[in-house]
């Protein structure tokens, strides 16, 4: 932790590889852990939608829907055209 401090680096998730390595005892203990938070509601799960967006007024909705996380992968708005192309 010295070194985090020190160099004022941002520690995020865990390495599970090295628990399964070098500390196998703490694995049921750390899954116990999580089944505890998810219980009391403090760890909840991304739900991801199949929502379609079509037309230029879905913009807004498709905005909300990444900015809330709500979606996996590129939010595409698909634009409908009557008839052919003019080209």
């Amino acid at each position: 932790m010295n070194k985090v401090l020190l160099k004022n680096i941002s520690l995020v998730g865990i390495h599970w590889g090295a628990y399964a390595k070098f500390e196998r005892e703490s694995i049921p203990v750390v899954w116990e852990g999580i089944r505890k938070l998810i219980e009391e509601g403090k760890f909840k799960g991304t739900v991801f939608t199949d929502k379609e967006f079509v037309g230029l007024g879905t913009i807004p909705d498709a905005l909300i829907a990444l900015g809330g996380r709500e979606t996996w992968g590129k939010v595409v708005v698909k634009v409908p055209q009557s008839g052919g192309s003019k080209l």
